[in-house]
């Protein structure tokens, strides 16, 4: 958001016209020198309208093949009602992960069932997000979640995700505090993994909560219901 800020602000166009671009590099530097101190990740001409998608960290805005435009939105298929910039968002932000290279170690564990279907969610439990997800994940059978607990939204709350941990259930005390809003009695004295889990975050750009990782590597932003998930969990852990 602070980019998408920065570039508002920086919205006042120059005097002179540029000649028509050719391709996505002029248009990089077009843009980068209309929006001084902006860094463009990546610059695709898009099919539509004859935008091209300027990538700036985690977000997409829209210019024309002059840069003179700035467009800050969110462009929906009208037929689909598909959000094409989530999709395009989620696609060039993912950073590629093998299940396998997923500490599980640093997750609280919780088993549902026989367990056979599994899922890992970075998750703070004082995410409002994260209590829809939550309120879902009651109706999944047979699925193991690992949740990461990654205390963002309310950082100054973090000593709730330590306690957590620390508690002699920490999968019941995790679903206590965000379905029940009941915090943990235990003392958050134990060594815990949240910077560790705060670390691998950042290492991934999982930059909203619940971010949801399945074992085929696939990443699922936001919430789902029970039978969403349930058709993710069938399709990646066969």
């Amino acid at each position: 958001m602070k980019n998408v800020m920065l570039l508002a602000a920086a919205v006042t166009l120059l005097g002179t016209v540029l000649p028509a671009l050719a391709d996505e590099a002029q248009v990089k530097r077009a843009f980068e020198a209309r929006h001084q101190g902006v860094k463009v990740e990546k610059v695709t001409k898009t099919q539509f309208g004859g935008l091209y998608e300027i990538l700036v960290g985690d977000e997409i805005v829209y210019t024309d093949e002059n840069a003179d435009y700035l467009f800050i939105g969110r462009v929906i298929d009208a037929r689909t009602r598909i959000d094409l910039t989530e999709q395009r968002v989620e696609k060039l932000t993912t950073v590629p992960l093998k299940w396998s290279d997923l500490p599980l170690d640093q997750a609280v564990k919780t088993v549902r069932g026989d367990g056979s279907r599994v899922m890992a969610v970075f998750s703070d439990p004082h995410c409002p997000a994260c209590r829809q997800l939550d309120t879902a994940l009651q109706e999944v059978t047979n699925a193991t979640i690992y949740t990461f607990l990654y205390p963002v939204i309310r950082p100054e709350l973090r000593k709730h995700s330590d306690a957590i941990w620390c508690s002699k259930d920490p999968s019941q005390a995790y679903f206590n505090l965000s379905l029940k809003a009941k915090v943990p009695e235990a003392a958050a004295s134990c060594a815990t993994p949240i910077d560790k889990n705060l670390a691998l975050g950042r290492k991934l750009r999982v930059n909203s909560t619940p971010t949801i990782y399945f074992k085929d590597g696939r990443r699922v932003k936001g919430a789902r219901n029970p039978e969403q998930l349930s058709a993710i969990l069938d399709e990646t852990s066969r």
